[in-house]
């Protein structure tokens, strides 16, 4: 698996609100908290910020870079299909998206951002180590059949 793409969920208190695919959790995580555009998913994270909320990052799955899309599209309308409403537009057959109320020009101090970067930068780490680990197993497994 050269190029590992995992498949994540954002959510508040346990509530699924956005699904997407990154190479690098971190670096997405921080796009998503510090967007200043005016998608439904920035204006939804920038409302959930100002009312004090923390947003989490979840692992759901992960692919080869051939099967992202296919994997996030599948997430996402399964999701879907499940009543769960989502910021996504893409995807999205239910068009039961989530509409955020109001727009805020800047985001509150967030003070917990430096630890939740940090510690997303170790569950990916922790993440692609196992399923590499995972992959070379089954590699030297199939290889033993065959020799």
């Amino acid at each position: 698996m050269e190029d590992i793409y995992l498949i994540y969920s954002l959510s508040h208190n346990d509530t699924v609100f956005y699904i997407g695919k990154s190479k690098c959790l971190w670096r997405r995580y921080l796009e998503h908290i510090k967007a200043d555009c005016c998608t439904a998913i920035s204006i939804y994270i920038s409302n959930l910020l100002n009312e004090g909320y923390e947003i989490d990052l979840s692992i759901i799955d992960h692919c080869d870079k051939k099967d992202a899309k296919i994997a996030e599209k599948f997430t996402i309308k399964t999701m879907c299909s499940m009543g769960v409403p989502l910021c996504n537009v893409e995807f999205n057959p239910f068009h039961n998206r989530i509409k955020p109320m109001r727009y805020y020009d800047s985001l509150p101090e967030i003070e917990w951002l430096e630890d939740k970067i940090r510690a997303l930068k170790q569950a990916q780490k922790n993440y692609l180590k196992i399923i590499t680990s995972v992959h070379a197993r089954r590699y030297i497994d199939n290889s033993k059949i065959i020799a």
